[in-house]
């Protein structure tokens, strides 16, 4: 799972990433910001460089904004 933001998630899940989530209190899904790697970076290094990138830059983005 990498992390996303509200920048990089668009991007995400226009690669078919699914987005984390699990079933909180009363049956509520609770979305996470954590998301699957797009299954055509596995076998491309170049592509999983360019998710791990985005996923480095939400973390920081997100210290940031703390």
């Amino acid at each position: 799972m990498l992390k996303a933001d509200a920048v990089s998630a668009p991007e995400f899940a226009s690669a078919g990433a699914r987005q984390w989530s699990y079933e909180g209190k009363k049956g509520k899904s609770v979305m996470m910001p954590y998301w699957t790697v797009p299954e055509d970076a596995f076998e491309d290094p170049d592509l999983m460089s360019k998710w791990t990138r985005l996923a480095y830059e939400a973390a920081i983005r997100s210290e940031i904004d703390k």
